[in-house]
């Protein structure tokens, strides 16, 4: 969230200096926050107060379960059409697929909606498994569930599922004209 919410004040400063209108939505299992685009001075003051909200309060205080396909359909009627939409995610969900996480975007792509999808992941521990060779006790932050084990027990392996995952990532990004970022929250 602290990343998103900083790379969004960044890419909206540069929209500004080119005069485009801006907006902001925020979600998790539902929309939490959806400010439409404007351009005018006292709007992006509105949504820096709003970012600057969410880093301070709602951050890690109000975890919430991330459920974003019924949210993007939602945002994506929203929108103006032909709109640039920008979408960081971990791309995360217990719930959802890759195939049922991409119905919502295929929605966006639906609606002439140019789509960039920046894949938020911590490199060292959420890819490499960088953890010394002893059991942790790992705490799910949505659910708080718990589970307790030796991450190079699973490294290999892990690895594996990861490089498929990624690779189907590329591919449905590949075939529905959506650019992926990927980025290393560090």
């Amino acid at each position: 969230i602290f990343f998103s919410a900083y790379a969004s004040a960044v890419l909206m400063n540069m929209l500004k200096r080119q005069r485009d209108a801006v907006g902001l939505s925020f979600f998790s299992d539902k929309i939490d926050l959806h400010i439409p685009s404007k351009s005018t001075r006292r709007h992006h003051q509105l949504l820096y107060h709003k970012l600057d909200h969410i880093l301070k309060h709602e951050a890690l205080k109000f975890v919430k379960k991330t459920k974003s396909n019924q949210a993007i359909h939602e945002i994506s009627e929203m929108l103006h059409r032909r709109s640039l939409v920008m979408i960081f995610t971990d791309m995360i969900s217990d719930e959802e697929t890759l195939d049922k996480q991409f119905e919502s975007f295929k929605h966006l792509k639906y609606n002439k909606h140019e789509v960039v999808l920046f894949y938020l992941n911590e490199q060292n521990t959420e890819i490499d498994l960088e953890f010394n060779d002893t059991a942790y006790n790992f705490i799910d932050i949505e659910t708080k569930e718990q589970i307790k084990l030796n991450p190079q027990q699973y490294k290999k392996e892990y690895q594996q599922k990861y490089r498929k995952y990624l690779s189907d990532l590329k591919l449905r990004c590949l075939q529905y004209k959506i650019d992926l970022v990927e980025v290393d929250i560090n």
